[in-house]
């Protein structure tokens, strides 16, 4: 989860909230990877960096590690497309690379991956 506000004091606020929301009602505990950050210096959540642009709009990066992971496994789906006979997987596993994509301005590496 990502919880954006421009009060740092809130932020601790909030957290401590969660914490004792998820500890009485669900017996959960926050892991140590809990932090409250600056988004300008961008925020690293499910392989995209999260970046506050100088007009104050929230942009999503894919990472420089999900674009090398996932053109690695394009074109590894590529070649197994020739090979192997079970379309279904290969179009699921293209359908899921496409829509991590999709959900970042990386259109210009969806255009790329798709003319492997």
């Amino acid at each position: 989860m990502i919880l954006l506000h421009n009060d740092k004091e809130y932020l601790k606020y909030c957290k401590e909230k969660i914490e004792k929301c998820a500890n009485d009602n669900l017996k959960l505990e926050l892991n140590n990877k809990t932090q409250i950050l600056n988004i300008k210096d961008g925020i690293d959540f499910l392989g995209f960096s999260h970046i506050l642009t100088e007009n104050g709009k929230v942009i999503r990066l894919l990472r420089g590690q999900a674009k090398l992971r996932l053109k690695r496994n394009m074109k590894i789906l590529s070649k197994l497309k020739k090979i192997l006979v079970d379309e279904d997987y290969i179009n699921t596993r293209l359908t899921a690379f496409y829509a991590h994509i999709c959900h970042s301005n990386a259109r210009s590496l969806y255009r790329k991956i798709n003319n492997l």
